[in-house]
């Protein structure tokens, strides 16, 4: 409830004007309650982009490794296509403009989106599924990489 409060305020109102007071009205919650869970708007927003990936992950429990690399990139382009991902991702990029704490939040965010898919490249190329030229980290990061996909 306060999770999805926070990314709807963020959609919305952009992360300049997201306020924990914004969020905790929305919510349905008194500030004091965000505050004992979350220490700033940072980690609210962390927390929330967490739960969207988890909510929003194919499964992939089976599959060979190029398979499973379909299903994610067709799962990325409906997220990009509609998601409260795609209507907050502008907000953020707004955000890390001018908060280097953003930036940094953002940076992190996505390298630990993109390890899945390193591991899920690793095991193709192992597999011999894709050739061993690829670099998994360079394909990975060639490629869009929004959540944990690998089983």
């Amino acid at each position: 409830m306060i999770l999805q409060a926070v990314l709807e305020e963020l959609s919305e109102l952009g992360y300049g004007a997201l306020t924990i007071e914004s969020a905790a009205r929305r919510a349905g919650v008194g500030k004091a309650t965000i505050y004992r869970h979350w220490p700033d708007k940072i980690a609210l927003i962390a927390d929330a982009s967490k739960l969207l990936q988890q909510q929003r992950d194919p499964k992939l429990v089976t599959g060979s490794p190029r398979e499973k690399l379909e299903r994610v990139l067709r799962h990325v382009a409906d997220v990009v296509a509609d998601s409260p991902f795609s209507s907050c991702l502008p907000a953020l990029i707004e955000g890390a403009e001018r908060d280097r704490a953003v930036r940094r939040f953002h940076h992190r965010f996505q390298a630990e989106a993109r390890k899945p898919t390193i591991e899920l490249i690793s095991r193709g190329i192992a597999t011999g599924e894709f050739p061993h030229r690829i670099d998994p980290e360079i394909a990975a990061f060639a490629l869009p990489a929004p959540s944990s996909f690998v089983d």
